[in-house]
């Protein structure tokens, strides 16, 4: 069956006044949704099963992806559905070369803040990051973790909001296959962990303790991880029960969060 569009031709309608705010969190957060923006990211929401409020196509994406839109849309018969102008579009698009396919999404069941952490499942892969504040990071991480079979990843407070545009296009669509957790008490998540039974171990650009690809590790192993720029806190290695290094060629320099953690998540993966 074809969805019937909703025709929207002035940047002065209050859906794109509203539409167009959504780029900053406060807006977001307080409606309690985020943006799904290209064809993909819309696909890969609709596939999850998230609650689509409102779509929003330009007249270039609708003569294009039209019959592709309908089977999709027609997944979420709740959704409103507008036709906008392709340079109306251009005023609520954050990407640099737009489909023309906005979706505005209800805030996924997913993602959680917490104050501690929910006790895991021992048989979930876990991995930790504090204050990785760089979007396009986080989204490579989630991106990356998905891909590598971990459930769920647990973040400090202060890391980028997972719903930042950025982040949802580095994540090419994993933000809907793993959990996320936000946690208030970052040091207090770790010793959760600890008194579980779990091994911490904190990412160090230093030999400390084990070294990744040489020494064992164990699937239940919760590798944390820090911000690009300063690494860990000295709160959070203490807090750690053990810690990890890259060995690396003398005279280079460390690894950024995104590949570090790329090469651990692998050494967690390949254990049987």
């Amino acid at each position: 069956m074809e969805v019937l569009f909703q025709t929207i031709t002035s940047k002065s309608n209050p859906k794109m006044i509203r539409v167009g705010k959504y780029v900053d969190k406060k807006y977001r957060d307080a409606d309690g949704v985020f943006v799904c923006e290209g064809i993909k990211l819309f696909e890969e929401s609709v596939l999850a099963g998230a609650s689509v409020r409102e779509v929003y196509v330009s007249d270039a994406a609708f003569g294009f992806w039209g019959d592709k839109l309908n089977k999709l849309l027609a997944r979420c018969p709740s959704a409103e559905t507008y036709r906008i102008p392709n340079e109306l579009y251009k005023k609520i698009s954050t990407e640099n070369a737009p489909q023309g396919i906005l979706a505005v999404v209800d805030k996924l069941a997913n993602v959680h803040r917490c104050t501690t952490l929910e006790q895991p499942d021992a048989a979930e892969k876990m991995m930790l990051f504090e204050s990785v504040r760089d979007p396009g990071n986080l989204g490579t991480l989630i991106r990356t973790a998905a891909a590598f079979g971990f459930n769920r990843l647990v973040l400090s407070a202060d890391c980028a909001d997972v719903f930042n545009p950025k982040v949802l296009r580095g994540a090419m669509g994993a933000i809907f296959k793993i959990r996320l957790d936000y946690c208030e008490s970052f040091v207090s998540a770790i010793h959760a962990l600890n008194q579980s039974g779990r091994r911490t171990m904190a990412a160090l650009p230093r030999e400390r303790a084990l070294v990744a690809g040489k020494d064992a590790l164990r699937i239940s192993d919760c590798i944390v991880i820090g911000n690009e720029g300063h690494g860990l806190s000295p709160e959070t290695v203490d807090a750690c029960s053990d810690a990890i290094y890259i060995p690396m060629e003398e005279n280079t320099e460390s690894l950024n969060a995104a590949i570090a953690s790329s090469v651990l998540m692998w050494e967690i993966a390949k254990i049987k």
